[in-house]
């Protein structure tokens, strides 16, 4: 038999079974593995990975990643990969120093709220698509061009390199004209200009 039990000069415990696995267990009750009144901590290692307590912490890690979970909170070094997360209503996602940035649902309505210093950004090398849950379109904003504006789904207002494109009726409280050289088109049912009733001002 290859197991072997040991203790050193300073007490330290040493149990090694190097042909085999190592069992500890009770068939009728509890397991206990602890430190007694000695405030020491408790360090398990397996292929590189350390387990260890200290105190009421648990820090489970390898190099360059660590986990600590105490009985309120789980603090982690290094990148989460996960399916899906979920958090009841009120329950925020912080980002920031500052918990500058939120995100959550209060029942009611969803937010993102940015409730700490500086703006909210959103940058883009294409485009920012708003859309309605079933993909309809509420807004599009690209880059190095038009910004759109829909209504139930209908383009209505696009910016243009020369100005905006409005479809439909626009209701103004009034018009200020900095250019002399306004031009007004109006133009017949079929959508074609009728050159009589062009206006120049």
């Amino acid at each position: 038999i290859d197991a072997t039990i040991s203790t050193d000069v300073d007490g330290n415990l040493s149990i090694q079974n190097p042909g085999g696995d190592i069992a500890i267990g009770d068939v009728t009750g509890d397991v206990y593995v602890g430190d007694g009144i000695n405030n020491v901590n408790l360090v398990f290692e397996q292929d590189g990975i350390i387990y260890a307590t200290t105190g009421n912490t648990l820090t489970i890690g390898a190099s360059g990643a660590s986990t600590a979970i105490t009985g309120s909170s789980v603090s982690i070094t290094g990148t989460v990969d996960f399916d899906s997360a979920h958090f009841d209503d009120n329950k925020k996602l912080y980002f920031g120093t500052g918990n500058d940035l939120q995100i959550y649902h209060d029942g009611s309505h969803s937010y993102i709220q940015d409730a700490g210093t500086g703006n909210l950004r959103v940058n883009t090398d294409n485009s920012v698509q708003i859309r309605k849950h079933n993909n309809e379109a509420l807004a599009n904003f690209n880059a190095d061009g038009g910004v759109a504006l829909f209504y139930d789904g209908v383009k209505k207002l696009e910016t243009t390199s020369t100005g905006v494109d409005v479809t439909g009726t626009v209701t103004a409280d009034g018009l200020t004209v900095e250019n002399s050289n306004l031009q007004i088109k109006f133009s017949e049912n079929d959508g074609t200009y009728n050159p009589r009733l062009i206006t120049y001002f």
